[in-house]
């Protein structure tokens, strides 16, 4: 028998694939990356090249997302929008890291 866990998230999340840029507080650029899911509460993105994070670790979290008014293809106009994030899953990926980031603040 399976017993099935309710899922604990507060916002449905939505599969989208957009460029992030983890950072530490400073602004220093830490790891480049790609989403995999984007929620109003957070996201899932895979980054590369960056040491291990620990749970509950903030960090600055940039992605670019098309303008409306654009298209995804090439060319198209991005608007870079910068979150205060907090990890709250972290799962090794050979050499990469899928990180769980909650949104804790919008900063741009």
């Amino acid at each position: 028998m399976k017993v099935l866990q309710a899922d604990r998230r507060r916002s449905e999340r939505k599969a989208d694939s957009f460029r992030a840029v983890i950072m530490d507080s400073d602004g220093r650029v830490l790891g480049n990356g790609r989403t995999t899911n984007v929620s109003a509460s957070g996201l899932f993105a895979v980054f590369s090249r960056i040491k291990a994070p620990h749970d509950q670790q903030e960090f600055i979290v940039e992605i670019e997302v098309p303008t409306l008014a654009s298209s995804r293809g090439r060319g198209a106009k991005v608007r870079r929008i910068r979150y205060r994030v907090r990890t709250v899953r972290v799962q090794q990926m050979g050499h990469m890291f899928g990180l769980g980031l909650e949104f804790l603040e919008k900063l741009v």
